[in-house]
């Protein structure tokens, strides 16, 4: 509370008058200048969040928001240590190669939330409504919807095709592990303009494909309008006043995080990796405890992302341009927060720009894409023609049986594609299995299978080799006769 002291013509001090707390509010309701300079100081983890999610383009379009300044004090920190501008992955992820059986840490930020929507789109296939739907397009009645759901071996036989699709769908919604197959998208041959290939010693033509712009991506510009129109409510309010300033920290604000955000440094993080041509195969889980496994297949001939690349989080440093352009940049944010804070009236309006920019990041930061719009392109493979729920376990007939444990599970994929279910054994089954058991045996049957191919690729390689050694001599005699024979005509 504070107390005003007046001072009469002979130098006497009057009764002080106090302001009284209501007034206090009212006032500071009115005008709430400080608070919007505290504001600007937090939240610099979802700036973050919201340019990862949209960067990869020339533009990278992130709305100018709360939380700014914060986020150039701790992106120059980055700057001047490791250079790395994408946040931590979100989740702890596995990439596993299954031919070789390499397992590794993922570290990456794309691909943690490569897996957080797969996760969410196959969730999405298996609710009520998605469930009638499939029964109405099958022709099922009443009946056959109740006598789908008994899943003894005695009564499934008796059930048409189209009952038994259904229940092998129900079971598999209440599987303890999922194993969905995708099939990678080829990649397009790029103009050299578009990518600088010294920065990723790229051997090819064929480079990254640029994120789709999706409605995340378009969103930012009716956002911006928005921006703009409230920060012109001063003027619209008294146009005689041609009270300017709301509408200029807007402008300028605006302008700052486009030109942040949209650095050449986000894009060369980001896809930070080596391109793989087809055949391929890697296998994405979460690990042991979680329901999903994604088995991406990159079919012959296709180019995509090495994802065995792209896991690793590579420090190179940021180098001493952008140390000196972020230097540059935060001293700009510095000098927009001082503009804030001596703004003395229409506050409200400046934050309800920064309010609505905070809003729309939130949405972006958080927000399910589709895979083609994170850079990676894939499409989900179906198990048979038309049929929109594909799975690598349906075709166990442990399944049937209602033994649809992870066990099983990794047995029905690795019978389905070998090497699947191998290279997921000591992640879901990291201790030794019990001896005397089936499964003991199978796998067993499967080491021995794997270490006979491996032989019979080791003899392979040998026979080839030693023919490769034996052309080379045959060359190096006929070369010397050949020397030999010139040198006698001579």
């Amino acid at each position: 509370m504070q107390s005003l002291e007046e001072t009469a013509s002979d130098g006497s001090v009057t009764v002080p008058t106090n302001e009284t707390a209501a007034g206090f509010l009212v006032k500071q309701l009115s005008n709430p200048a400080e608070v919007l300079t505290v504001l600007l100081l937090i939240g610099g983890d979802i700036v973050q969040k919201a340019i990862a999610q949209v960067s990869g383009h020339f533009i990278t379009p992130v709305s100018f928001s709360f939380g700014w300044v914060a986020y150039a004090f701790n992106t120059l920190i980055a700057v001047f240590g490791d250079g790395l501008l994408l946040p931590e992955s979100d989740m702890v992820v596995k990439v596993i190669d299954p031919k070789g059986g390499n397992s590794q840490s993922n570290e990456s930020w794309l691909i943690g939330r490569l897996i957080r929507d797969l996760e969410l789109k196959v969730e999405k296939y298996y609710p009520n409504e998605m469930e009638k739907r499939r029964v109405r397009e099958l022709g099922l009645g009443h009946a056959a919807i109740e006598r789908k759901r008994i899943y003894d071996e005695k009564t499934y036989c008796h059930l048409d095709e189209a009952a038994k699709r259904e229940a092998d769908n129900q079971r598999l919604r209440e599987s303890p592990l999922l194993i969905t197959k995708w099939e990678a998208v080829n990649m397009r041959k790029h103009d050299r303009k578009s990518w600088r290939r010294q920065d990723y010693h790229w051997t090819t033509d064929y480079l990254p494909d640029l994120p789709h712009r999706d409605w995340v991506w378009w969103s930012y510009f009716p956002v911006v309008a928005g921006q703009f129109l409230l920060a012109a409510g001063p003027i619209l309010k008294d146009r005689s006043s041609n009270n300017w300033t709301v509408l200029l920290i807007t402008g300028v604000g605006n302008f700052l995080a486009l030109l942040t955000g949209s650095l050449w440094k986000w894009k060369k993080e980001k896809f930070a990796c080596r391109m793989v041509k087809g055949p391929k195969t890697f296998v994405l889980t979460r690990g042991n405890n979680h329901r999903h496994v994604f088995v991406i297949e990159v079919p012959r001939n296709v180019w995509t992302l090495r994802l065995e690349d792209l896991a690793i989080r590579q420090r190179r440093g940021a180098g001493f341009i952008y140390q000196i352009t972020f230097s540059i940049l935060t001293l700009a944010w510095i000098l927009l927060l001082t503009m804030t804070g001596g703004l003395e009236d229409n506050t409200w309006f400046l934050f309800g720009v920064g309010l609505l920019g905070m809003a729309h990041n939130v949405v972006v930061a958080g927000a399910k894409r589709d895979p083609k719009a994170h850079g990676i392109p894939l499409k989900l493979c179906a198990r048979t023609k038309g049929d929109k729920l594909p799975f690598v376990v349906e075709d166990d007939k442990t399944v049937r049986s209602g033994k649809n444990n992870v066990m099983r599970a990794l047995i029905a994929a690795e019978r389905k594609q070998s090497g699947i279910g191998k290279c997921l054994l000591p992640i879901f089954f990291p201790g030794e299995l019990r001896p005397g058991e089936e499964e003991e045996d199978f796998w067993n049957a499967v080491e021995a299978q794997q270490k006979k191919k491996r032989e019979h690729k080791r003899k392979r390689a040998k026979v080839r080799r030693l023919r490769e050694q034996r052309l080379r001599r045959i060359e190096e005699v006929n070369m010397q006769r050949t020397i030999a024979r010139l040198g006698r005509s001579t």
